[in-house]
């Protein structure tokens, strides 16, 4: 034996170390692959049902979420499960507000039309204006970088107005059974210029 050999009898050198942490690293890998069984399994999709999230489920299924994360991994037809999990709650969700809904639950109706019909049914601020509308003064004094988005968006909201009121007019002259063509009697100066973008 040489006395580099003597030197390290009982006592592994660093390549030995490291294949030993290799090997004990890949065992425990292969002990976490393999605790994957259908109860662990249907443990993580219950906790996806009720949305938790990716750590939340491992907890919830008594794994490691390093563990989830190597099995989906591993096994990536996993992910399609679980997303289909995650996916039952807002079903049942919908279907009881289609439920309360077709039971005649106003506050549940009232809600779904502001979502699905806000222009008719939401929390909107309505301004009936009668006259006419001088833009021209209207000045903004910005001394940020910002001002010319700021100028935009005061232009842009000052036609959406123009336009929505020559609408507005329209509209209540078809109501009203009145030729359209009346509704521009109505608008004053200001508005001109909207009855074009109408």
């Amino acid at each position: 034996m040489s006395e580099q050999q003597s030197q390290h009898v009982g006592r592994p050198t660093v390549e030995e170390a490291k294949e030993k942490a290799r090997l004990e690293k890949n065992e425990k890998i292969s002990e976490t692959m393999s605790k994957m069984d259908e109860d662990h399994l249907q443990k993580l999709e219950e906790a996806f049902a009720a949305r938790f999230t990716n750590e939340q489920a491992s907890d919830q299924a008594g794994i490691s979420p390093a563990t989830y994360y190597n099995w989906v991994k591993e096994n990536p037809e996993l992910l399609e499960r679980f997303a289909k999990a995650k996916r039952i709650l807002p079903r049942v969700a919908k279907r009881n507000k289609a439920k309360a809904i077709h039971e005649g639950n106003l506050s549940e109706s009232q809600k779904l039309l502001e979502h699905d019909e806000p222009e008719s049914y939401g929390d909107i601020t309505r301004i009936e204006h009668r006259g006419s509308i001088d833009m021209s003064s209207t000045s903004i004094e910005a001394d940020t970088e910002n001002d010319e988005i700021i100028t935009e968006a005061v232009h842009a909201v000052e036609e959406r107005l123009r336009s929505r009121i020559v609408q507005r007019i329209k509209d209540k002259a078809k109501e009203q059974h009145e030729p359209v063509e009346n509704a521009s009697e109505k608008i004053g100066p200001a508005e001109s210029g909207a009855q074009a973008t109408a």
